[in-house]
């Protein structure tokens, strides 16, 4: 399961990112800290912000912003 999201998110940042090798790896290490983040040890600094960031998004509608 854990394989699934984490192809689809990294191939998802691939896509979005074909110009710019930096942004790819930026939102890529993003997923990475994120999905491995927990209550106790949160790791969300990479994540990405902006009103149309999922991640705001999901704080916005008071849901659980993980992958």
């Amino acid at each position: 399961r854990l394989q699934k999201k984490l192809t689809k998110y990294y191939g998802l940042s691939i896509q979005r990112n074909v110009n710019s090798v930096e942004n790819m790896k930026k939102e890529i290490m993003a997923t990475y800290y994120h999905i491995f983040s927990t209550k106790e040890e949160p790791n969300h600094g990479n994540c990405p912000t902006g009103a149309e960031s999922w991640w705001q998004k999901a704080i916005a509608l008071k849901k659980d912003p993980k992958l």
